[in-house]
C-alpha cells in the first residue's frame, strides 16, 4: 500500500476535515514505530534495515508503506483513529482502538489452572 492508497481509503471511507499534510506525518510516526519496536527486534530476509526515510520527501503515489497486505489495513483504522483524537471524539476512538483489538487478539499465555 502507498501513502496515497491509505489517505485515499480513509478519505473515501471515512470523510473528514484533517490536511492530507498531517495524515502523511501519522503514517510516517506508525511506519517509524513500527520500525523500531518491532522490525529492528527481529531478524529475517525481507525485513527492511533501514529506517524510513522523511514522507514529505516522498511521492506519495509510489512510496511503499512498511506493512504488507494483507496486514496493512492498519493504515486505515490508525488514520481512523488519529482523526477521532485530533477531533476529541474520544467515543469514536475508542470504537476504532476496540476493532484492531478485536481484529487481532493478543494470543493467550497464561495457564489455565483446574482444581
Amino acid at each position: 500500500m502507498t501513502i496515497q492508497d491509505a489517505i485515499d481509503q480513509v478519505n473515501e471511507l471515512k470523510p473528514n476535515q484533517v490536511d492530507d499534510g498531517q495524515k502523511v506525518k501519522w503514517l510516517e510516526d506508525l511506519d517509524r514505530r513500527i520500525f523500531v519496536e518491532i522490525i529492528q527486534k527481529h531478524t529475517g530476509d525481507g525485513l527492511p534495515t533501514e529506517e524510513p526515510e522523511d514522507y514529505a520527501d516522498q511521492d506519495p503515489d509510489t512510496y511503499t508503506l512498511l506493512v504488507p497486505a494483507p496486514f496493512d489495513m492498519i493504515y486505515r483504522w490508525y488514520l481512523e483513529m488519529q482523526i477521532d483524537l485530533a477531533n476529541m471524539e474520544m467515543d469514536k476512538y475508542n470504537n476504532s482502538a476496540a476493532h484492531v483489538n478485536r481484529e487481532y487478539m493478543p494470543v493467550g499465555r497464561g495457564k489455565v489452572w483446574k482444581f
